[in-house]
């Protein structure tokens, strides 16, 4: 005849709902629209790919100014990298716009 197993005592039930509030977004709620930023990527100059190898050295210019696009930037970024399909060695030259902190 096979032994008996010992029983765990049954735990004390779960708080309720009405007990406990529940978290996360109120019922009813919903999901509010967000607006799509289009990055464009950089090419390479020779091939035209897109894809390129890890970067490798990052310079920041802080320099005020109007892009060829004619947005307003504030700040150059230079990073060195090479395009993965063809090897050609180049630098991706993007210019950013860095609003001050203080005026937000």
């Amino acid at each position: 005849m096979p032994a008996k197993r010992k029983t765990k005592p049954k735990a004390e039930p779960k708080p309720t709902t009405e007990e406990k509030p529940k978290g996360g977004r109120p019922e009813g709620a919903k999901t509010q629209p967000r607006p799509e930023a289009v990055a464009v990527p950089t090419r390479c100059p020779v091939c035209g790919s897109t894809e390129r190898k890890p970067y490798t050295q990052t310079r920041v210019q802080e320099w005020a100014g109007t892009d060829p696009d004619g947005h307003p930037y504030t700040h150059i970024v230079r990073r060195w990298t090479a395009c993965a399909a063809c090897g050609q060695a180049r630098i991706d030259r993007v210019y950013e716009n860095r609003p001050d902190k203080k005026n937000r």
